[in-house]
């Protein structure tokens, strides 16, 4: 049973977005919706979301950003934290859609990790890893709507002497993947 409710509330250039989360006896965290308010207060849009979190109270101060614009259309759109580890985080996403007047949940992006997002290039660059061993390095463009790979390279780290670290590479080159193989260093 939750016993807490609390909000924190951002602005940006479209809206006010206020987050309502809830805290139990045991200090867990769910996120429970997004309302989003025009600037005259009438909400425009409300987000269901039901999910459990694992962010201490001081992390949960920071989990909504709602000024960045993600997709590059111009407007800011929305992101709430998924996860956050040691050397990785994810978030959820949803951009702005000025025909509709709400923001549309992006679900290919909830899965690229530690996203950074490059005006200038107009990409989304990621760069994660699993423990010690395996480094991703990954860039995405978009494309009507969806989010597009267009270059990966995975570092794999071995305590082998003779092999000491393997690469693969792939990039999107006139369409088509095209992978450079493996190399050992």
């Amino acid at each position: 049973m939750n016993d807490s409710v609390y909000v924190i509330k951002n602005e940006n250039r479209e809206s006010f977005v206020n987050l309502f989360y809830s805290k139990d006896q045991n200090k867990h965290v769910f996120f429970d919706s997004i309302v989003i308010q025009n600037k005259l207060d009438k909400t425009i849009q409300k987000i269901k979301l039901k999910k459990e979190t694992f962010l201490s109270d001081w992390e949960t101060e920071y989990c909504l950003l709602v000024d960045e614009d993600i997709n590059f259309d111009g407007f800011d759109d929305i992101s709430l934290i998924n996860y956050k580890g040691a050397y990785n985080s994810s978030h959820t996403h949803w951009v702005y859609k000025k025909n509709l007047k709400k923001y549309k949940h992006i679900k290919s992006l909830d899965s690229i990790y530690n996203a950074g997002f490059d005006k200038n290039k107009k990409e989304i660059h990621s760069e994660w890893r699993i423990a010690l061993q395996v480094f991703h390095s990954e860039t995405y463009f978009w494309k009507n709507d969806q989010i597009i790979l267009k270059e990966q390279t995975v570092r794999y780290s071995t305590p082998d002497s003779i092999n000491p670290e393997v690469v693969y590479h792939r990039k999107l080159i006139n369409g088509k993947y095209v992978e450079s193989g493996v190399k050992y260093y």
